[in-house]
């Protein structure tokens, strides 16, 4: 074998093995396209952020409906703090209106509640400690205006209530 083909056989040989490495190189950086890991979703493809309401909200509940008259029509207000963790969320509050008057602060009544978000909807439970007995309650809201406004219904135990339910965020 003369020196000119052993020269071309190694210059064939070093090419290959560069083409190789090559390939290699982009097999290795593109491990995760070409055999991604069951069960995980690309970036496009992960569930969309759940809706951020940690804050203060001003709470309105509009009584439509209760076996106790005076209570129809009432509009009850309460200044909520809320602390969200994931889909999970807790509050604490008070009640601070009745038909758009401010409540003594001797009056008011704590309110606590939890709840889940689930896209752009939030079911909650409350519980509010009243002068005489404590009251249990259920929210159904929908976000709108971004996010900075709840709008749904509420359920009460205090005299079977319930009706309209908005909620505004403080800024």
């Amino acid at each position: 074998m003369s020196g000119s083909a052993t020269s071309h056989r190694v210059q064939l040989l070093v090419a290959v093995l560069g083409v190789l490495a090559t390939l290699g190189a982009a097999a290795i950086s593109n491990w995760d396209k070409l055999l991604p890991v069951r069960g995980t979703t690309s970036p496009a493809k992960q569930a969309p952020r759940s809706l951020e309401v940690a804050g203060e909200w001003h709470l309105i509940n509009t009584i439509e409906s209760t076996t106790y008259s005076p209570f129809l029509g009432l509009e009850v207000g309460y200044r909520v703090f809320i602390e969200q963790d994931g889909n999970r969320l807790e509050g604490r509050g008070e009640k601070v209106w009745e038909d758009g008057a401010e409540v003594p602060y001797t009056a008011r009544t704590p309110i606590s509640l939890t709840g889940v978000v689930k896209g752009d909807s939030i079911t909650a439970t409350c519980r509010e400690e009243g002068a005489r007995r404590a009251t249990t309650c259920r929210f159904n809201w929908v976000a709108v205006g971004g996010g900075e406004e709840l709008r749904g219904t509420f359920t009460s135990t205090a005299a079977n209530a319930r009706g309209t339910s908005v909620a505004r965020k403080v800024d």
